[in-house]
């Protein structure tokens, strides 16, 4: 139950720095090709921290690579 709580905190936290960022780069116009492409790197950026936080609550099955 802890580890739960502990999760949706760091997500809510995760999820108020990536707002604040969104919002600081529409507040700051930025040159046509750059513009996107630093939001797309943004966005890309959050999603990979969000998949590695998720992964890491996972349990993962440790591989073995001897047969039986």
């Amino acid at each position: 139950m802890e580890a739960l709580l502990s999760l949706v905190i760091t997500l809510l936290i995760y999820g108020l720095i990536f707002y604040v960022i969104w919002w600081a780069l529409s507040q700051f116009p930025l040159p046509e090709p750059i513009g996107p492409v630093v939001r797309a790197l943004v966005a890309i950026i959050f999603v990979l921290v969000l998949v590695s936080l998720l992964l890491g609550v996972l349990p993962v099955m440790p591989l073995r690579l001897t047969p039986r």
